[in-house]
């Protein structure tokens, strides 16, 4: 199920419902709007296991699209806040840009507190309700926020947070 993980990039998140014939509201992250737009599906992570979902291409405009096999607000809920995902072999560049943060793109780097104490190793990130969450490699879950991350260094693999006190005592 790990392997699975690697193969895909969170490109942007599911916001809410729209009408009562199943339509979403999303967000991309820049730069993958042509990824999405030129595909004629994406991915959600369902319990751990990457489920395809197929889209109307004349339904994807302004933040909104209607998926095939949702026709009711009941169904199209159950998707809210999950992350949309692709295939990593079928994006068109590559996810790191300067200065953007990509939480998935934080899997194996080394969190340190605002004063430079080791935490642990992002074993994953996974996404929760309207949360990210770095898992930690003692199962610790981190959220992920720009409010909390002081500094990432992509280049030594660290990622520097102010950390709530008493975060890690839970």
């Amino acid at each position: 199920m790990q392997e699975e993980r690697e193969n895909y990039l969170s490109i942007g998140r599911i916001k809410k419902t729209y009408g009562n014939d199943g339509q979403l509201r999303f967000t991309i992250f820049d730069g993958y709007e042509k990824d999405l737009s030129s595909s004629d599906h994406f991915f959600v992570d369902l319990e751990g296991i990457f489920v395809p979902f197929f889209y109307d291409k004349t339904s994807y405009s302004n933040g909104l699209f209607k998926l095939d096999q949702i026709n009711s607000l009941k169904k199209a809920a159950e998707l809210v806040s999950r992350p949309i995902f692709l295939e990593k072999s079928k994006l068109s560049h590559k996810p790191k840009k300067e200065n953007t943060l990509y939480y998935a793109g934080l899997k194996g780097f080394t969190l340190i507190d605002q004063d430079d104490k080791t935490i642990g190793v992002f074993n994953s990130i996974e996404a929760y309700p309207m949360q990210e969450m770095g898992i930690l490699e003692d199962g610790n879950a981190i959220p992920l926020s720009d409010q909390l991350i002081l500094e990432i260094n992509e280049s030594s693999r660290l990622v520097k947070m102010e950390l709530p006190e008493g975060l890690l005592l839970l």
